[in-house]
């Protein structure tokens, strides 16, 4: 898988694009714990040394957040990301996660009774982008 998301990310690194996703992996800042695909050599790094930016990283530095979490270890995970192209980066206005909408979670955290009745367990990732610098011609 990684690397066709590298093909991918190399053959279109000239548009305005984003590749969005649960990719499994994160940054070593991401987890408290040693787990292989937080390490500096997994696939995050190396996607990111492609020339792609990670949009919540981008917006919000070293902040610790999860998307997942892992009941078995009792820690969450930054494991979706938004990765945008260099040409798309001067449109991305923002980045956050968000756990409830109306008071609904989300995020389903198994043994916690208030996330029952959440509709996944991962968080959802919103990016917020300037359609106008989007939208340009460049």
């Amino acid at each position: 898988m990684l690397a066709s998301l590298l093909e991918l990310l190399a053959a279109n690194d000239d548009r305005r694009c984003m590749a969005i996703g649960d990719l499994n992996a994160g940054l070593p800042i991401d987890s408290t714990h040693e787990v292989p695909y937080f390490k500096p050599e997994s696939r995050l790094p190396r996607l990111l040394e492609s020339g792609w930016v990670d949009a919540y990283r981008h917006g919000n530095g070293d902040a610790r957040e999860f998307s997942h979490w892992n009941n078995s270890r009792g820690n969450g995970f930054l494991l979706d990301h938004a990765l945008v192209a260099p040409g798309l980066l001067d449109a991305v206005t923002g980045a956050v996660l968000v756990h409830e909408v109306a008071g609904i979670p989300l995020l389903s955290i198994p043994g916690d009774p208030r996330t029952r009745g959440a509709v996944s367990d991962h968080s959802a990732l919103v990016v917020d982008l300037n359609v106008e610098v989007a939208t340009a011609v460049a």
